[in-house]
């Protein structure tokens, strides 16, 4: 191949390695095939070793690309994913028990030239390193192929990468500028009252350790979702067809939020570009005992599954920490707590006084 050839053959490889799985399309699953096993693990079927090996090396060096159903020479020949499971299911099945931690990745079937070829995904962990369990092997990608760690310098140098990843992830998580905007403190949270209380705002936000190439594109192109999500709570918080929604798009991500004109309730999801979700639910609770797994079930699970949703649809796949911050109406000094939780072994109340708030991290 010619010099000039050959750079532009390399620019072409870069480029797609930049788009997301799911937006692959067939000029960009040629130029993977057309690389040889420098670019991507060629396979015609699952070896009989399976992929774990394979895919624990990707994630433990710099990611990469797997493609089944394509030969080492380069010959499209198919691949079925056995039974009727989902390619993403299938893998994460196949992997499970075999490599620990869980690998980041993302895969999809995709037709070329009358054959169906899954396409494989695998993003550079900040979880290594990943141990293939049958054998207790660590493997790393080196010249086109897996070999095992051979050194004590190569094994401190993967086993620093997960501190480091969960320090930045929390940095993410504080000081991103629409994380600061969502977690700022707010001043209407109301008066000390005795028999009602709002419980003006739950909080979780979400962050992955590792934030998947087209994340920010795939975020910012998520309003739509976003939104059918936030209406979908603000259903369950009072009469569906009586909820108003608004969509305030950011240079950096999307805010989206909403409520219920009958309870009151409302809903509130927020998407920053860098790599963080947050969801809120703010509703009215009356005075008394709130048991945990109620609190958990009503309360702090919707806001939950809006925020891993919504990473779910900007591809990311493996560990993301969670922080739970709850606001609570101050309660006047004369009465009890305005919320109680309880468990079948211990009970304690969750007081509110005035600027006061309550903060859970990594859940």
């Amino acid at each position: 191949m010619a010099k000039g050839s050959t750079r532009a053959y390399a620019a072409s490889v870069s480029s797609v390695d930049r788009i997301a799985v799911a937006e692959l399309q067939d000029d960009h699953l040629r130029t993977l095939i057309a690389g040889g096993e420098t670019v991507a693990e060629r396979k015609a079927k699952v070896p009989a070793d399976g992929l774990a090996a394979t895919v624990a090396a990707f994630a433990n060096t710099a990611g990469g690309w797997i493609l089944l159903g394509v030969s080492n020479h380069g010959e499209v020949v198919g691949f079925s994913v056995p039974g009727r499971a989902e390619p993403q299911d299938w893998l994460r099945n196949h992997l499970r028990g075999n490599v620990d931690p869980m690998p980041p990745f993302r895969c999809r079937m995709m037709a070329i030239d009358g054959h169906d070829v899954v396409v494989v995904r695998v993003y550079a962990s900040d979880q290594t390193p990943h141990i293939v369990t049958q054998n207790g092997a660590i493997y790393v990608r080196e010249h086109g192929g897996k070999q095992p760690i051979r050194s004590q310098a190569a094994l401190l140098a993967l086993s620093v990468k997960p501190e480091q990843a969960e320090a930045d992830t929390i940095s993410r998580m504080t000081r991103l500028p629409l994380v600061a905007q969502a977690f700022a403190h707010r001043d209407d949270l109301g008066e000390p009252i005795s028999e009602q209380t709002r419980v003006s705002d739950w909080l979780i936000s979400v962050a992955p350790l590792a934030v998947p190439e087209g994340f920010r594109e795939k975020g910012l192109a998520s309003p739509a979702k976003m939104r059918e999500r936030v209406l979908e709570q603000l259903g369950r918080l009072g009469p569906p067809d009586r909820s108003w929604v608004r969509v305030q798009p950011h240079a950096t991500g999307v805010s989206i939020g909403g409520a219920n004109q009958v309870t009151g309730h409302g809903a509130h999801l927020m998407l920053d570009a860098g790599g963080v979700v947050v969801g809120r639910v703010r509703v009215r609770l009356t005075r008394g005992v709130w048991h945990v797994g109620t609190t958990a079930d009503e309360v702090i699970t919707p806001p939950l599954g809006l925020t891993l949703d919504t990473l779910a649809d900007c591809g990311v796949s493996g560990k993301v920490l969670a922080h739970l911050h709850i606001r609570i109406c101050a309660t006047a000094d004369e009465y009890e707590p305005v919320l109680s939780l309880q468990t079948h072994h211990d009970s304690g109340e969750l007081y509110a006084p005035p600027e006061n708030e309550c903060s859970v991290a990594a859940i």
